[in-house]
């Protein structure tokens, strides 16, 4: 086992509620959290993402049991450092995910503990650095050790690609999407995201602004984990 193997990291504290009622929380590994959040995705429980900065996500079980009566499991996964992503950080995990849509089998470590990818590489140091942060997945394999990125990762790069704000578009005269009537010419709002995407429409509050562009977050951080966005989003 290499040296990148053996880290372990945090890569989220969960607290549980069980179908019981009892609640307990403990700290989850990459590994043992992208296991937990595979199993509740193939099994299409819901899973949804915290629509702030967060990068929490919440995975709810509903079943019945013998008497028909519905039973809840919530499972709330809270990343225990910022998912704050640099530049650097985001091109390293991209060119990991370039990687993994065709060859899903992820990078490989090499004697060094580097990430080699055909023509790209991550150093020694870089690959530690990002497995510590709990945003890569080292698994061993026969003959190999692999690295993916993992679903934190997925969601911090998601954050990155999808900062949102709402911003005055007019403050005087006629007002985008028909509200200067009803506003008497005061300010307007509109949601926008680093990704291009920008609300149809002006709102009277900047908070009806950013709730909008809030749920588009949260659509895209359901589409980073591999999961059709539905009406369990925010």
């Amino acid at each position: 086992m290499t040296l990148l193997a053996s880290l372990t990291t945090t890569a989220y504290q969960g607290r549980f509620a069980d179908f019981d009622g009892s609640v307990h929380e403990r700290e989850l590994s990459t590994g043992e959290a992208d296991a937990l959040i595979s199993s509740a995705l193939f099994d299409e429980d819901e899973v949804v993402p915290a629509t702030d900065r967060s990068g929490a996500l919440t995975l709810v079980r509903v079943i019945e049991d013998q008497e028909g009566r519905e039973l809840r499991r919530t499972v709330t996964l809270t990343p225990p450092r910022s998912p704050q992503l640099s530049g650097a950080q985001y091109a390293q995990l991209a060119d990991v995910r370039a990687w993994e849509e065709f060859h899903p089998e992820g990078g490989s470590v090499d004697a060094e503990g580097g990430v080699v990818m055909r023509f790209v590489r991550l150093s020694p140091t870089v690959a530690r650095r990002l497995v510590a942060r709990g945003w890569l997945l080292v698994t061993s394999g026969p003959g190999r050790e692999a690295v993916t990125v993992s679903y934190a990762g997925r969601v911090a790069m998601a954050l990155r690609e999808h900062r949102t704000q709402a911003t005055v578009v007019a403050s005087d005269g006629p007002a985008p999407g028909g509200l200067s009537e009803y506003l008497g010419g005061g300010h307007v709002f509109v949601g926008s995201c680093f990704c291009g995407w920008r609300t149809e429409v002006a709102f009277e509050s900047r908070s009806l602004a950013q709730g909008h562009a809030a749920t588009h977050r949260g659509e895209e951080l359901v589409r980073a984990l591999g999961w059709e966005v539905s009406e369990g989003v925010g």
